[in-house]
């Protein structure tokens, strides 16, 4: 049987003053460098996931950004295109009238020409009407 004596006591407080010893040199700073590890870790997560949260911000805001000015130049270019259509219709439209003009401007001169064209055919054929007419006769 084991029989309790002086040397299991001692035994007993120098088990007891060693974990005290053990508890302040060894696992109290290993505690408290354990926990200084977890804080770090966790402040860490944190900003990274505050850092996700700015990135994704930002991306959207470019987003944001490549949409509008998409939706801009397609308004510009509609804009200039329908600018450049005005003004073809307007050069066109100008083209028919000066040439419609300058028809009319010949109808015109034409008109003006024709009697004295119809004189002077009139004349013609009967000078050619009076060759004819001595030819035939001689």
């Amino acid at each position: 049987m084991i029989s309790i004596d002086g040397s299991l006591i001692t035994i007993f407080i120098i088990v007891l003053i060693l974990m005290f010893i053990l508890d302040k040199v060894f696992f109290t700073p290993i505690g408290k460098i354990v926990e200084k590890r977890r804080k770090t870790i966790e402040e860490n997560e944190r900003k990274k996931e505050e850092m996700e949260k700015e990135v994704e911000n930002k991306l959207q805001l470019i987003e944001d950004k490549i949409k509008r000015i998409t939706i801009e130049s397609k308004e510009e270019r509609d804009k200039i295109r329908d600018e450049a259509q005005i003004k073809y219709q307007n050069i066109i439209e100008k083209a028919k009238k000066d040439a419609e003009d300058k028809i009319k401007e010949i109808k015109e001169e034409i008109n003006k020409e024709l009697p004295k064209i119809k004189k002077n055919l009139e004349k013609d054929a009967e000078n050619l009407t009076n060759e004819i007419v001595e030819k035939v006769l001689q």
